[in-house]
């Protein structure tokens, strides 16, 4: 499934952050973020905008569980090419099989025509 998340807030303040850092209360409505003893940013609660991601996984029945912890049925990478080069015909995006090469010039064409990347919103505008 092509998806992507966007960024938010104001671009000035984007930056890399460590992997373990930690946003901490510090008081009322503060709150900092830290790595380690260091203080990387100050916010107050209404400049944040917490997302939390839950995932699990569940089954209908236990040899639908073994399926899965075995790999039995996994994809292979050309099995998902071809997959992907189904799709993409029945779009009248590609006229053949799953490319031999993924680098073919033809098939990068094909998938960036049909899943073409767009830029997050109010990025690139002057």
């Amino acid at each position: 499934m092509p998806h992507r998340v966007e960024a938010v807030g104001e671009p000035g303040r984007w930056r890399a952050v460590p992997r373990d850092a930690l946003l901490s209360n510090a008081g009322g409505d503060r709150w900092e973020l830290r790595d380690g003893d260091a203080v990387l940013d100050r916010f107050h609660l209404a400049d944040l905008r917490i997302s939390l991601s839950w995932k699990a996984e569940v089954y209908l029945d236990e040899s639908e569980r073994e399926r899965r912890a075995s790999h039995s049925d996994d994809l292979t990478p050309w099995e998902a090419l071809a997959i992907m080069a189904a799709a993409l015909r029945e779009r009248g995006d590609w006229d053949g099989g799953a490319p031999a090469d993924v680098n073919d010039p033809r098939w990068t064409e094909a998938v960036m025509t049909a899943y073409p990347r767009q830029a997050p919103p109010g990025h690139g505008k002057e």
